[in-house]
């Protein structure tokens, strides 16, 4: 039976031009297009983390990520959102 109390976020990615990459940083808001939670950084080996680490509260979140390096951040990934239950998470993308 699948665990209904977490929800994970994934992601594909392929590099680029613009150098090495360093971490991944995943921005969580409140809001569509405001990410005003604090950015998760996540290793360069990442390629999945679960959405309930960086939300306690019920409430609608919204979620991006973007591959960072030393250089620059790189264009945001698609926003992917869910609303969060008390005892329950649940992602909609």
């Amino acid at each position: 039976m699948p665990n209904l109390n977490t929800a994970r976020l994934t992601w594909d990615w392929s590099q680029g031009g613009g150098g090495t990459l360093d971490r991944f940083d995943l921005f969580v808001g409140t809001a569509s297009g405001v990410y005003s939670c604090a950015a998760v950084a996540l290793s360069a080996t990442s390629t999945g983390y679960d959405v309930d680490n960086a939300v306690s509260t019920p409430g609608q979140y919204y979620f991006r990520v973007a591959a960072v390096n030393t250089a620059t951040t790189g264009v945001n990934s698609n926003e992917a959102n869910g609303e969060m239950w008390v005892g329950l998470k649940l992602i909609i993308s």
